[in-house]
């Protein structure tokens, strides 16, 4: 499911390190010897993590094209990840042309990091805009869905409403109902994965608001993943299905 891709990429992807600095680590491990200031692009990764720009430009400057071999992209979305702004201002003209590759978006709606949102938006797609958008919605992130509707408009709301509908995000699902694209739409997804994870809330709210019932129920039912609905759960459906 979504949900669970959303997961495996913020822990498997999002931090990330390049080849260079895994096989330096490695080094480091096996001889037993202390190489994190011998070599430029180790420096470097830990002032970006730490956030000292200062030391980040003093190492930069100091360094050959060589040792730093082009890493920058290496340094970006941990930079936003972390929420350092001033890094990943100094970053962005040294990968002007690859910032709108990378998940650096996503991961500053994730995290609620609205400063690096702010550097990065324009830099991204609509696509783009909407998976982060999404990832605002999952985590209820407010100031950062106001952000990006005011600074993209005519951003489709929808997956971001599934998403916080499976995530049981009520008040995120409340406020994105009325953005949604009419006439209106939402299919069976929210209601099935509100389901599946148990928010009779989402639930009860799908259903005031007129969600096809026994479309939802045949996907359910379909569908190879274990239900956790409760009784409240199933007997909201039933008393929907009995009208």
């Amino acid at each position: 499911m979504e949900e669970n891709k959303r997961a495996e990429k913020f822990e498997a992807g999002l931090i990330g390190r390049v080849p260079i600095i895994f096989k330096l680590r490695l080094v480091q491990s096996s001889t037993g010897k202390d190489t994190t200031m011998d070599h430029p692009a180790i420096a470097l990764e830990d002032a970006v993590v730490k956030g000292d720009l200062d030391l980040a430009k003093r190492i930069f400057s100091s360094a050959t094209a060589e040792e730093l071999d082009d890493l920058f992209l290496g340094y970006f979305v941990p930079a936003c990840r972390l929420n350092h702004p001033a890094i990943v201002e100094w970053l962005m003209p040294l990968i002007d042309n690859d910032i709108g590759e990378t998940c650096a978006f996503e991961t500053a709606c994730h995290n609620d990091s609205l400063e690096v949102a702010e550097l990065l938006i324009d830099h991204y797609d609509d696509d783009n805009i909407e998976d982060g958008f999404g990832e605002a919605a999952g985590e209820g992130h407010f100031r950062m869905l106001h952000f990006i509707l005011a600074k993209r408009p005519h951003t489709d709301c929808k997956r971001a409403f599934t998403i916080a509908c499976s995530q049981g995000r009520l008040d995120v699902a409340e406020y994105l109902f009325d953005k949604l694209p009419r006439p209106l739409d939402i299919g069976e997804s929210p209601m099935v994965l509100a389901c599946m994870h148990n928010h009779p809330e989402i639930v009860k709210f799908l259903i005031n608001k007129g969600t096809d019932i026994p479309s939802a129920v045949r996907q359910l039912r379909d569908s190879r993943t274990p239900c956790k609905l409760d009784l409240e759960v199933t007997n909201e459906w039933f008393k929907a299905n009995s009208n």
